[in-house]
């Protein structure tokens, strides 16, 4: 669901405590509603309807508290964190991207107010002073009020620092990947530019806690990347010593392209990563599961016969740690270094080495 979208669909699922008043209701039938699993309160004087809470993904969850929360203030909070990337529309709510996925209901701002830092059941402020290009003033949705959050690179500074390297790598990944690529076109020149106004964050900042991850995120980002499988499978080939070229080509029997995730020819493989649900939401596509299947067969014979190359596939639970992977891949015949490739700057092999 795009930002537009999930927030147009959070703005129309709250519901304000007067307005259950005004429609009949009294306090207690408010209370008793809640009890019996009828009401969810999102936060004080806000509801929602438990079925809707219940069936929402945790991006949705998380839009719906953050438009309760921006219309509870007269002022407007600047969202950070994870709260600005949902804004930005980053997928960093990927449950099986950290162990400690957090709480959608809680948003999470940053102010240089005193007083900041607090922590409750449904806001996390951050203490920290922002410049006013870290600040940015948008409608996630037509005709919703405009909120306050970190602008990308801020947003990206901020997670390197605060959360796990894949949920910023994920989220980096995806803005390099909107921003600075076009079909199968990078803008090389966007790219640098972006790697060197992260870096010179990362310099005002020397010596803080967190810094260090948000070089990393400047040097390995990656624009090619196309969703949050592809990124974590490149940290992985990073951890594991492995060198791979990523969206390389290959002819099609046709005359087109096909287009490989990962490719190794020195390690004699190819590479592909696939999510659930390319194949088990196969119907929306027109096409049935087995059909895809069985294109995905054809495809992958072809590009094994024409490169000479083993095609290797993998999914989510595969990439879990960097352990698991090097076991999938050993048990197909790949010679797996198992640290960081000495070819890597120093700091870089020390970070990835000490990432689970």
């Amino acid at each position: 669901m795009l930002p537009n979208q999930l927030f147009e669909t959070a703005g129309a699922s709250l519901i304000r405590t007067h307005e259950l008043l005004r429609g009949g209701l009294r306090e207690r039938d408010i209370a008793s509603m809640q009890r019996v699993g009828e009401l969810f309160r999102v936060r004080r004087g806000y509801y929602v309807r438990q079925s809707t809470w219940d069936d929402a993904l945790p991006e949705l969850r998380h839009a719906i508290a953050i438009v309760a929360a921006h219309r509870a203030t007269h002022t407007g909070p600047v969202f950070s964190h994870r709260s600005a990337s949902v804004v930005h529309g980053w997928p960093v709510w990927s449950a099986w991207l950290t162990r400690a996925p957090g709480n959608p209901r809680q948003v999470q701002t940053t102010s240089s107010v005193p007083g900041a830092g607090k922590l409750t059941a449904t806001r996390q402020r951050h203490l920290a002073a922002l410049d006013d290009d870290d600040i940015v003033l948008a409608s996630p949705a037509p005709g919703s009020n405009q909120l306050h959050h970190t602008s990308p690179e801020r947003t990206l500074f901020d997670l390197a620092r605060a959360e796990p390297f894949s949920v910023a790598l994920v989220a980096a990944d995806a803005h390099l990947h909107e921003t600075a690529s076009t079909g199968r076109k990078v803008d090389a020149l966007q790219v640098a530019g972006w790697r060197a106004r992260m870096q010179a964050r990362s310099s005002a900042y020397a010596g803080r806690p967190g810094v260090r991850a948000v070089r990393m995120l400047a040097r390995h980002a990656d624009p090619w990347a196309e969703s949050p499988l592809e990124t974590i499978s490149r940290l992985r080939f990073l951890q594991l010593g492995i060198s791979v070229e990523t969206q390389v080509s290959v002819p099609a029997p046709d005359g087109r392209k096909y287009f490989v995730d990962f490719y190794a020819p020195e390690l004699g493989f190819w590479g592909e990563c696939d999510g659930k649900s390319k194949y088990l939401g196969a119907e929306v596509t027109g096409h049935s599961t087995a059909e895809l299947l069985y294109a995905e067969k054809r495809r992958h014979d072809w590009i094994a016969g024409t490169t000479n190359l083993r095609g290797i596939r993998w999914g989510v639970r595969e990439v879990l740690t960097r352990d698991r992977f090097a076991r999938h891949l050993e048990a197909h015949g790949v010679a797996v270094p198992g640290l960081p490739s000495p070819l890597l700057e120093p700091e870089t092999r020390w970070f990835l080495a000490k990432l689970p």
